[in-house]
């Protein structure tokens, strides 16, 4: 069963930065993840048959840089956004879907020397400028925020920083282009509409075979996906799954919205490709929008 996001909009009477948030922005902040879980693949195979299942090149893996990856299912649809690094005892993978990696290991580890097991250690993650590795089994580099910084698994010393409020996660993820699964995603969600910046990070077109592999590849060849995920620079706040007007035409979705110190109200949304240029202007109940690429901020 996958864990998703337990989403809560902002206020629209909020004025100030959320708690925690200039913190993250300046210094550093303590965060949580919700939902989120780390798998650890153990035994002498488990990269070579990770490489075979991930939409991105996890070949070089190290305890020093994370790589991102989608799971995919043979006919394209995204299952599960992952984060993974190498560590001594295997490779540590952080995601909402624990689930799913356990089950792929079950049904299709066959002769491989592979095994999945939980790892049920307390996770620290802290974000931000100035965020250290503070002891932890692994300290692990993780950019969560658009801020940058770790994620600490195993006992570690809890730092005397601000918490980052869930109104806090909210904003700083829809400013840096951070899609929610299950709030940006939905079952039918195939990762290149997720934008160019998803892609860069989470899909590789060059490695080898793996689940899914020919549905991207013929999206890649024929150049685009029918609908993106974009931002919306909102003239105002308005409610989530509320339809996006374009030409008199409902073209998607509101997934969710913020109020940003830099940016004012903004929101995300899928939205059909005849209203996904840059600039685009789209009715929005009683209000309009701009549309952006993602990440707000670049």
């Amino acid at each position: 069963m996958v864990t998703e996001y337990s989403y809560t909009r902002m206020s629209s009477s909020t004025t100030a930065a959320p708690p925690g948030y200039r913190a993250l922005r300046e210094s550093v902040a303590k965060v949580r993840l919700p939902g989120m879980a780390h798998v650890l693949l153990a035994g002498t195979d488990a990269v070579a048959w990770l490489q075979g299942q991930t939409t991105n090149d996890v070949a070089d893996l190290s305890p020093d840089h994370a790589v991102d990856f989608c799971l995919i299912e043979p006919t394209g649809q995204l299952r599960a956004i992952c984060r993974a690094w190498r560590v001594p005892e295997g490779v540590i993978i952080g995601t909402q879907s624990p689930e799913l990696i356990e089950q792929r290991v079950e049904r299709f580890v066959i002769m491989e020397d592979v095994e999945a097991s939980r790892v049920g250690e307390q996770t620290v993650c802290l974000q931000g400028p100035q965020a250290e590795a503070v002891g932890g089994r692994w300290a692990l580099p993780s950019d969560r925020t658009g801020s940058g910084g770790w994620e600490i698994i195993g006992p570690a010393a809890s730092p005397d920083a601000p918490e980052l409020s869930e109104e806090g996660y909210e904003l700083a993820t829809l400013e840096a282009g951070i899609p929610l699964f299950g709030v940006d995603t939905s079952p039918k969600t195939l990762p290149p509409e997720l934008g160019a910046a998803f892609v860069s990070s989470y899909v590789s077109y060059q490695k080898g075979c793996y689940v899914g592999q020919e549905v991207l590849m013929r999206i890649y060849s024929r150049g685009h996906t029918n609908k993106t995920w974009v931002g919306l620079k909102l003239e105002s706040d308005v409610d989530r799954g509320t339809s996006v007007l374009h030409d008199g035409k409902d073209v998607g979705k509101v997934h969710r919205t913020a109020l940003s110190p830099t940016h004012g109200w903004i929101a995300s949304a899928t939205l059909r490709n005849q209203a996904t240029t840059p600039g685009t202007r789209v009715a929005i109940a009683d209000t309009s929008a701009e549309v952006v690429e993602m990440p707000f901020d670049r």
